[in-house]
């Protein structure tokens, strides 16, 4: 995939994820964003970063998932906050890819507890509902 294409992929894919945490009121403090490094090699294309981690996903729902770690770990690193928290099972939500879609998963009860990006969107549905 061109650098171009996976810039624009992984930009995407952070997009959702932060949704998710200023839906959730985590996300004011947190700032981050993908940066990119040039090979000096020739013909060989640039490197992507995120909080300084290399993002090697070659697919969006591999690069939601792969985001969504690093992001969580800033979250819970930075805001000092254990995001996401299933309070049916006292339990961190992970991110995971199950039947193809990246959610955040419930380890201790076996269940997802949202699809990733999808935490903005009850909110915003539950808005126009109310």
């Amino acid at each position: 995939m061109k650098f171009a294409r996976r810039r624009v992929m992984f930009e995407s894919a952070l997009e959702m994820i932060e949704a998710d945490v200023r839906a959730a009121g985590a996300g004011e403090e947190l700032s981050l964003s993908i940066d990119e490094r040039f090979s000096i090699v020739p013909c060989k294309e640039g490197t992507l970063y995120l909080a300084g981690r290399e993002l090697d996903a070659r697919n969006h729902a591999d690069a939601v998932i792969e985001l969504a770690d690093i992001v969580q770990y800033e979250v819970i690193d930075v805001l000092m906050t254990l995001w996401p928290w299933c309070n049916q099972h006292n339990s961190l939500a992970n991110p995971q890819l199950k039947d193809d879609i990246p959610v955040w998963w419930c380890e201790s009860g076996k269940h997802t507890l949202h699809r990733i990006g999808g935490i903005a969107l009850q909110l915003l549905f539950r808005s126009y509902s109310a």
